[in-house]
């Protein structure tokens, strides 16, 4: 049992063969034993994916309007670049956030580059005062296993204008792997400053999960996300804790569900994305202000 906290990763568990349909067995080689299928998933922040009319409900779409510059042809641009970058990365299954309603996703997935691979979306209109929404795209052989869920976040005295995390249960080849989209708050007025507001998205993502694994110690479960935040900030490291060495994931005293004196099961998480953050060469995001590279 292994949870990854990732924005790209690969996903390996017993698979039929790519070809094979849903009522025919999983093949297997002559030696009896399962055979694998790599399966790649990944997370895009899609930077303001705002449609060129105006929602009267929605004043933060207000800057990505024909009288701001921001017309048909510069959005259809905006879809083709999108659309050349996800057939580039070969992936399974993306989650996204900035994206301001289902309309530009199902634009994004009907473009002529993407339309033969029959994506599906899972997306819900959030409470993020800028109107910009979570979602996930998906295609087989993932299925939707249930009703996404979008959880609130509580920055506050009650405010809750932010993008929330998108809980949404899928099945793959017939496992149970339950996705958690993230966007959390951002660094706006100060990093030290605003980490509260971090931590309370990362509470909200930990007590989904650990929801999960109260029901059931084997849980898939798989965090995506910006979360404005590196692996090694306190948001991550210590709330939501998700660690850099896999070897302390699946160590026996984290597994252990039923540890004598243990009253809770809220075991560490496997961070694989603290290796982009190995040197100050590389990373995710490289963010101008600083001039530095974060691994968000």
């Amino acid at each position: 049992m292994i949870h990854f906290l990732s924005l790209f990763l690969t996903l390996m568990l017993p698979s039929a063969d790519p070809k094979a349909t849903d009522d025919q067995a999983p093949a297997s080689p002559d030696n009896g034993t399962a055979v694998s299928r790599e399966y790649t998933i990944a997370f895009w922040n899609l930077e303001n994916l705002f449609d060129f009319e105006d929602d009267p409900e929605n004043p933060g779409d207000d800057e990505y309007l024909p009288e701001k510059e921001w017309d048909q042809a510069r959005y259809e641009r905006k879809i083709d670049h999108l659309a050349k970058a996800v057939v580039s990365m070969e992936t399974d299954l993306l989650a996204v956030c900035e994206v301001e309603n289902r309309r530009v996703l199902e634009d994004l997935i009907a473009h002529p580059m993407l339309v033969a691979d029959q994506w599906s979306i899972v997306h819900r209109d959030s409470l993020d005062r800028r109107g910009i929404d979570l979602a996930l795209l998906y295609r087989q052989p993932f299925k939707l296993n249930g009703e996404s869920i979008l959880h609130s976040i509580d920055l506050g005295d009650g405010n809750t204008s932010t993008r929330g995390v998108l809980e949404v249960p899928m099945m793959l080849s017939g496992t149970e792997v339950t996705f958690l989209v993230n966007h959390w708050p951002s660094r706006f007025g100060g990093a030290e400053e605003s980490s509260p507001k971090r931590k309370a998205a990362a509470t909200v993502a930990r007590s989904v999960i650990d929801r999960h694994l109260s029901r059931n110690a084997a849980a898939e479960i798989i965090v995506l996300g910006d979360l404005n935040d590196d692996p090694w900030d306190s948001s991550v490291r210590e709330v939501l804790k998700a660690v850099r060495e896999l070897r302390a994931v699946t160590h026996p005293s984290n597994t252990a569900p039923r540890k004598e004196g243990r009253t809770t099961y809220s075991p560490r998480l496997w961070n694989p994305s603290w290796k982009f953050a190995n040197s100050t060469d590389s990373g995710t995001y490289y963010y101008w202000n600083g001039w530095c590279w974060n691994c968000f």
